[in-house]
């Protein structure tokens, strides 16, 4: 039964890693690939300048 494998990234689904990753694992692996259509580096760390309120 083969390991199944979770990928994720932030910087796209077109992201030569990822996609040579994938590529390289699912020869012997399940693999599913999860990640954003356009690159999203850096923005978990990112900050709003918009004020929410949350009542």
């Amino acid at each position: 039964m083969p390991t199944e494998i979770l990928l994720t990234n932030d910087d796209g689904i077109d992201a030569v890693g990822i996609r040579a990753l994938a590529d390289a694992l699912s020869r012997d692996h399940d693999v599913t690939v999860v990640a954003p259509e356009s690159n999203q580096s850096g923005v978990g760390g990112a900050r709003s300048w918009w004020e929410t309120t949350v009542d």
